[in-house]
């Protein structure tokens, strides 16, 4: 966790770490965070919601937003605490509300975001001895666009593309839509600053996709026909169960990387009979490591025809990770469990090359 550079000087040098325990309804400390080149760093023991900070007295606090033209939902309210950078982010409801907990005795720092990240209000708050309801504050509005967009993707031999999927980037965040058996897709996007749309349409089958393609915004968007034709050779996901002579090779369509922790996805997994799908999500990648089945949440579905398989157990481990963490390569192993009580148990294997 970053450490504001204002607040730097005043930062102790270790923080304890707590975990969300979801079945008890709070947080739990486990570990202790130390402070290296400006950043709280810890070794995580397992996969959950994590937060970074010291308990104290808390208060009750609300706050209503609004626009002129009604109120302000869906903005992003963070509250942060001027002693030592700790705080929480929520996003306003229907009627511009927000409420929560913050520091009691404390000045604070309230910071609201449009959705496109422009900062509409930030001003110093509290401290606050008691529950306290704060505003309304009136906001300018800041609007995005929104972009309806619609397409169909083919294959190199002119058919529609069936059971693809189209992966649409707008600025730094990107969104997926599916094909339908006649090769068309559509979805809309909210598009800030102008930004153009660059689509790309996938073959998970052949492991071939489309050139990437540019457009203008504009509120109703024709994509066209896009033809997937160029082989996929650096996002791919094998997947081997020895015993039963069964492989599958997809795109691994996502390696997502936030708040220093990773999701590899595929999401249109072929076995020749239906399509499956993989995500496995753990923290801190570092090239060279192994994650046991502990530290990771998965979730593996393979659909055969005489048999479902879920995961069991996983294990991962990369074998190489980019400077700029925007690449990896690895191995998976563990168990899979046939739900359909036909195979039981059986050990797989597998081998993975990812991108953002």
């Amino acid at each position: 966790m970053d450490v504001p550079s204002d607040l730097l000087s005043a930062a102790p040098s270790t923080m304890p770490m707590w975990s969300f325990d979801q079945d008890k309804g709070f947080w739990e400390e486990e570990v202790t965070a130390h402070l290296q080149g400006g950043k709280y760093v810890a070794d995580l023991p397992h996969f959950s919601f994590w937060n970074c900070d010291y308990p104290g007295e808390l208060v009750e606090w609300a706050a209503q937003f609004l626009f002129e033209a009604g109120p302000a939902n869906g903005l992003q309210v963070s509250v942060r605490s001027l002693t030592n950078g700790t705080g929480g982010t929520d996003h306003t409801d229907e009627n511009g509300l927000i409420e929560g907990i913050v520091p009691a005795n404390e000045e604070l720092i309230l910071t609201v975001l449009s959705n496109c990240n422009d900062i509409l209000l930030e001003k110093q708050i509290g401290p606050f001895s008691s529950n306290t309801t704060s505003g309304p504050y009136t906001l300018k509005e800041v609007l995005g666009q929104l972009v309806s967009f619609s397409g169909k993707g083919i294959t190199c031999e002119g058919e529609p593309l069936r059971n693809g999927f189209a992966k649409i980037h707008v600025g730094q965040d990107h969104y997926y839509a599916s094909l339908d058996d006649n090769g068309q897709f559509e979805g809309s996007v909210l598009v800030c600053d102008n930004d153009n749309l660059v689509v790309q349409v996938f073959d998970p089958i052949n492991l071939r996709r489309s050139f990437e393609k540019s457009w203008s915004p504009s509120s109703q968007l024709n994509l066209g026909t896009i033809e997937a034709c160029q082989e996929i050779t650096e996002n791919i996901l094998e997947l081997n169960i020895p015993e039963l002579n069964k492989t599958t090779r997809s795109i691994a369509d996502a390696y997502l990387l936030v708040r220093g922790g990773s999701t590899l996805r595929s999401s249109e997994i072929s076995t020749g009979y239906d399509y499956g799908n993989l995500s496995i999500s753990f923290y801190n990648p570092v090239a060279g490591r192994t994650y046991s089945d502990s530290l990771l949440e998965h979730f593996i579905l393979l659909p055969f025809e005489d048999a479902t398989f879920y995961s069991q157990s996983v294990n991962l481990t990369i074998t190489y990770l980019s400077q700029d963490y925007s690449s990896v390569t690895g191995t998976i192993k563990g168990t899979l469990i046939d739900t359909s009580g036909g195979y039981g148990t059986v050990p797989f294997t597998g081998s993975f090359k990812a991108s953002n």
